[in-house]
């Protein structure tokens, strides 16, 4: 599951950095989203890791306001990461 975060984190962190709007805002927000996924500790199962991991970026999601943003807060690229989180966690809960 880590593995799987991971690949999504890069595909997110590449287009964050090629963004034509408030680049620096997006590759905050996946930064800081990097920081709660590497941080977590891994403990029971895949399915377990990757819920709870999910869980605290959808809270990162709720609070996230980067002020900085001139058309965004960077609540938009979490949202979007998210989304892809949530793929990845349904396809090991599904296996």
């Amino acid at each position: 599951m880590r593995t799987l975060f991971d690949e999504v984190l890069t595909r997110h962190a590449l287009a964050a950095q090629a963004s034509q709007y408030d680049r620096s805002v997006a590759v905050t927000a996946i930064a800081a989203a990097r920081a709660i996924i590497t941080n977590a500790t891994v403990e029971g199962s895949a399915e377990d890791y990757g819920q709870s991991v999910y869980a605290a970026v959808a809270s990162l999601h709720q609070t996230y306001n980067d002020p900085d943003g001139e058309y965004t807060n960077g609540r938009g690229v979490l949202g979007s990461l998210l989304g892809d989180m949530y793929s990845a966690v349904r396809t090991v809960t599904a296996e």
